[in-house]
């Protein structure tokens, strides 16, 4: 796992159903796994899962939301 910076929550759907539901009603998406979401003043500003989850797309998608609220 690679170190990151910044707050981040784990959701293990298997031991948090509801926190998963929770999510997918929130911001209308649909569930997957692996699944990476960046969250800014409560909207998904990127989402990425699957194959598409790679530490260096969330580094800069994570620096790309950080330079938005400067």
């Amino acid at each position: 796992m690679a170190n990151v910076n910044q707050a981040v929550g784990i959701v293990i759907v298997q031991h948090a159903r509801p926190v998963s539901d929770e999510i997918e009603k929130r911001w209308s998406l649909p569930h997957e796994t692996p699944q990476v979401l960046i969250v800014r003043e409560g909207k998904v500003v990127w989402d990425a899962s699957h194959f598409n989850v790679k530490a260096a797309d969330v580094e800069k998608a994570v620096a790309n939301a950080e330079s938005q609220n400067d």
